[in-house]
């Protein structure tokens, strides 16, 4: 089953609502959160994915909870995933699986 509308990608929502709206750079952020500029512009781009590790550095610096990040992430990868087409092959069994016979 297809799930609805695309959800949004955290990275956006943490450089509007964490970032800009302290008005920092993301690289005062990342110096903030003991990361690379790089690999802070690439979450927050939609680039890479947010890790476990990057949502609790989020969470310990700016006080947001990590938990939230991670589900916004966790919501937005199954609907890439269900979406990409690689799976709709793939159909549910009807009845019981046979029985193997014994030798």
């Amino acid at each position: 089953m297809k799930r609805g509308m695309r959800p949004p990608q955290p990275g956006p929502a943490i450089l509007d609502l964490l970032i800009e709206d302290r008005g920092l750079t993301i690289t005062a952020a990342a110096r903030l959160m003991d990361v690379s500029r790089k690999q802070l512009s690439e979450v927050v781009n939609g680039i890479a994915a947010l890790t476990p590790e990057m949502a609790i550095r989020i969470e310990r610096v700016f006080g947001s909870s990590a938990d939230l990040w991670m589900k916004m992430q966790a919501d937005y990868d199954l609907w890439l995933a269900d979406n990409s087409g690689k799976l709709d092959h793939l159909k549910p069994i009807d009845g019981k699986q046979p029985q193997k016979q014994a030798s």
